[in-house]
């Protein structure tokens, strides 16, 4: 049980802000040494055997940033009250850079991908909140205790309350109810209330941590800077597919000669020269162009009513990032490296991902398959407007051969694509591949709805192939 001391002699005072500091440069190694890994990573995976090749689990990152910073919050605070809640403010600080550094768009980590670490982002943050908040109920509990509740609303003290309350409104708008019904509300709170939070943390912090704090907003500024520096502005141009689909096209000279296959873009509302798109909210679009495409760049998107897109209106445009891991464009350099085959599964507007990705294995040569759930018999037409062939299409059961347009029935037929009006039966498919193919060279990628991400992902895994998925989900 924790003692409450007080009037400390001052040696223990000094041994108490040693050794919290002492723990403090613990967790900040152990970022440093998480974000080394994570850069090694994708230098180690070609030689790497194929069914070996997985992403680092989400579970295992938050369970041991968990359990290093329980550790060090406990570890030699000889049962006192004070020396446990000050090490757990000092440590929750301590995380803010790693924090941060996990959120940049994009990643300053050397091939690293942005999309893959904001999970990890997402979590870091949820338990810097837990700690954080806990450590500011053990003060107000102190305070109660002696009798000096009053200390709570000083000036310093009550900085600490307000960056707790505005990061725990934070949290509460990041949720995914509200996230999906106010994603610009969600990401303009975000972005203002973290500026706000870590600022007044650097001088709610005692003793000084404007180091940490500092360095933290560095990495802030440096994305506010990124953003105004490297984006676009132009119009769009807009063609409806279907009440579920539509292709957005923009002109090529806006993006560099060579981007990855599978990238996206991020597109924010601007108006003009006005630095307002600096706060403004930015949704991902997939690229469903490859870089070789020379007269425009064409996106597949939903219509959507949080974040809606209109013609010739002015949008800025970051970008193109790349979200597919390199290893999925590379053989194994091991002369044992079983020979890989990809079934793609896409979704909806998720072909804008699927298609690039597909081309680009199919020219390297690749044994790879190419399965599409459309939604409505009118967005068969996306396959001509993205020049594929050799796929499967299956259309909502509703529909029927005879009611869909003649033109891209003909398309259809002429390239290899089958179409079934019948609903998408993934562990049909995937059994029927697994049979013809060893799991261990099986690599299964989707891309679509979450619920068909994880349901390819479960049956993808059981059977043990290798999975990657790209869920088109705000």
């Amino acid at each position: 049980m924790f003692e409450l001391n007080q009037n400390l002699p001052i040696e223990v005072k000094l041994l108490r802000r040693h050794l919290n500091s002492k723990y403090a440069a613990i967790v900040l190694v152990f970022s440093l040494v998480t974000a080394i890994l994570i850069t090694l990573r994708p230098l180690l995976v070609p030689y790497v055997p194929n069914q070996f090749r997985r992403p680092i689990p989400l579970w295992l990152f938050s369970t041991i940033s968990v359990g290093i910073l329980l550790i060090c919050s406990f570890l030699q605070t000889q049962n006192d009250y004070i020396f446990l809640t000050k090490r757990l403010g000092k440590l929750s600080v301590t995380v803010l850079p790693f924090l941060i550094l996990l959120a940049l768009k994009p990643s300053i980590l050397p091939d690293s991908y942005y999309l893959r670490l904001l999970p990890f982002h997402v979590w870091l943050g949820r338990i810097f909140i837990g700690f954080s908040t806990f450590h500011g109920i053990l003060y107000l509990n102190y305070f109660y205790r002696v009798g000096k509740f009053f200390k709570a609303f000083q000036l310093l003290n009550f900085f600490g309350i307000i960056a707790t309350a505005s990061f725990f409104f934070t949290l509460i708008v990041s949720l995914h109810y509200f996230r999906s019904c106010i994603y610009e509300t969600f990401y303009r709170c975000h972005l203002i209330l973290s500026w706000i939070s870590i600022i007044i943390i650097g001088f709610h912090a005692r003793p000084s941590m404007w180091f940490v704090v500092g360095v933290t907003l560095v990495l802030m500024a440096w994305q506010m800077i990124y953003r105004f520096a490297y984006g676009v502005t132009t119009t769009i141009q807009i063609d409806r597919v279907s009440d579920s689909a539509q292709i957005v096209t923009l002109p090529r000279h806006l993006f560099s000669s060579y981007f990855a296959p599978g990238s996206h873009i991020r597109i924010s509302h601007t108006h003009d020269t006005s630095p307002y798109f600096l706060i403004s909210a930015s949704h991902p679009y997939s690229v469903a162009s490859l870089s070789s495409d020379e007269k425009h760049i064409k996106l597949v998107v939903r219509p959507s009513k949080n974040f809606h897109l209109y013609e010739n209106a002015l949008y800025r445009i970051h970008g193109p990032y790349p979200s597919i891991p390199n290893e999925f464009f590379l053989t194994s350099l091991k002369a044992d490296a079983i020979p890989r085959r990809f079934l793609i599964i896409a979704g909806g507007v998720g072909i804008s991902f699927a298609a690039p990705v597909f081309k680009t294995l199919k020219q390297l040569g690749e044994n790879v398959k190419g399965i599409w759930a459309a939604r409505s018999k009118s967005e068969l037409r996306l396959f001509q407007e993205l020049e594929l062939n050799d796929w499967d299409a299956y259309v909502d059961a509703n529909a029927s051969e005879d009611d869909s347009p003649g033109s891209d029935m003909v398309y259809c037929q002429k390239n290899n694509i089958r179409v079934f009006f019948c609903r998408l039966n993934i562990a049909s498919e995937l059994d029927s591949i697994a049979k013809m193919s060893d799991p261990k060279a099986l690599w299964i990628i989707s891309c679509g709805s979450p619920s068909l991400v994880k349901e390819s992902e479960r049956i993808g895994r059981s059977i043990g192939a290798t999975v990657f998925s790209e869920i088109y989900d705000i």
